[in-house]
């Protein structure tokens, strides 16, 4: 099967191009296109645009609508830049928490963890071949550390447990190595090709102020209020999730549609929280993550925004805290249990402002089954004419970022 990475397909030289999708990726897309002068409009079926990714406003503050942040590289600072962005950079010396056997620990991992991955750091790595993140780093640091520190920290990026994250989607490009240590030099080498240290930024009016500047640069380009139900143009880029790439593609490629139809999708909310009461242990923190599979927390994970980024309340004496929550059904009450399993009901009492955003279909799982699907699919467009491209988070990358990075790279292709 083909493992090629980044869009699926491939263009017609010098020919417009159609969008379909206003979200980041389609935004990102266009943006990357006008800069190499390729022709291209944007349709998008909703009035808006920047999908998911946005930022509402209250009396009391700001409140992000899922992705509080991007995390950077060399193309992100390079697009701020150039589209003129001021931005912020978290501190680095935030404590991060995750709530481990009834407790919030800093450092997430103990002493005697610590020593326990060294020692073990020389072990043969097992095989990647098709196996799930936990299965590749439970040698190295036993069921606890997994279950406890390892699920959380990757449950609040890619909202699911380890066990069920493929391995080779989520560190993409390793090439398989004897030990654990030459894996982690391998990880290191990685970051020594990019010249800005990979950290979370936001801007002064939330990730929303980086929507306004995209949608400012390819106004001439956005057609908003345009449902499409299937693909009727050529040299089409499709930069929505899967399940609607499919009903796109159906009567014309019905054995694509078949295969995005398999990638699942959960459901995810968002709810952020302003309040007159802080959640006390959270002062000079990031935040705090829960693993996936607990039964003591709704959460995923608590983000300290007021402590994280400046202006996310109109006064200094209110704190913010943005809660990602499973699934999408009374968020309110689940964020209500959450807070008074912390603090016992004070924070809740000086609440000023729960603004939560609930979302169907919110993230896709990257699991073997999304990996395999992905495959499939490559290996099925080799007999696509040119003309079709497919681009979105569900493809080989979820993060802002590596969506940035795709775009780029890919335009540059064409």
């Amino acid at each position: 099967m083909i493992k090629s990475h980044g869009p699926i397909g491939s263009l017609v030289p010098n020919k417009s191009v159609t969008i379909v999708g206003a979200g980041i990726s389609g935004l990102l897309m266009g943006y990357y296109l006008k800069k190499e002068k390729i022709p291209f409009k944007i349709i998008e079926k909703e009035s808006t645009v920047g999908g998911k990714i946005g930022t509402s406003s209250n009396e009391f503050g700001v409140a992000e609508k899922s992705a509080n942040a991007v995390f950077s590289n060399d193309d992100v600072i390079e697009l701020l830049n150039d589209l003129n962005i001021p931005y912020f950079q978290a501190d680095r010396k935030l404590k991060k928490f995750v709530w481990r056997q009834g407790a919030a620990y800093s450092p997430p991992i103990k002493k005697r963890e610590i020593f326990r991955v060294l020692f073990s750091l020389f072990k043969k790595v097992p095989e990647f071949n098709n196996i799930s993140v936990k299965d590749f780093f439970k040698p190295l640091l036993g069921e606890t550390v997994c279950n406890e520190v390892l699920a959380p920290a990757l449950g609040g990026v890619y909202a699911h447990d380890i066990e069920d994250l493929h391995f080779e989607s989520i560190f993409k490009g390793m090439d398989s190595k004897k030990s654990y240590i030459s894996f982690f030099l391998q990880l290191k080498n990685k970051k020594k090709n990019q010249t800005n240290k990979a950290t979370s930024i936001s801007f002064d009016g939330g990730m929303q102020t980086l929507i306004n500047e995209l949608r400012l640069q390819l106004k001439d380009h956005i057609h908003v209020n345009i449902e499409v139900s299937n693909l009727d143009t050529e040299n089409t880029i499709i930069c929505t999730n899967a399940h609607e790439a499919a009903t796109i593609l159906e009567y014309r490629y019905p054995m694509i549609t078949e295969e995005l139809r398999k990638i699942i999708y959960k459901d995810v909310s968002t709810g952020t929280l302003i309040t007159r009461t802080p959640i006390s242990f959270l002062k000079s923190s990031f935040g705090i993550l829960f693993a996936p599979k607990s039964k003591e927390f709704n959460s995923l994970g608590i983000l300290s925004n007021s402590e994280i980024y400046p202006k996310r309340t109109i006064s200094n004496d209110l704190s913010s805290y943005t809660f990602i929550v499973k699934g999408t059904e009374d968020i309110e009450q689940r964020i209500h249990s959450d807070i008074d399993h912390l603090s016992q009901g004070q924070v809740m009492t000086d609440k000023k402002k729960l603004t939560i955003t609930c979302w169907k279909k919110g993230i896709p799982l990257y699991d073997l089954n999304r990996y395999n699907t992905i495959l499939q699919i490559r290996s099925k467009f080799v007999e696509v004419p040119k003309g079709l491209v497919l681009f979105g988070n569900y493809i080989d990358g979820i993060s802002i970022r590596e969506i940035l990075t795709m775009a780029k790279q890919f335009s540059k292709k064409i």
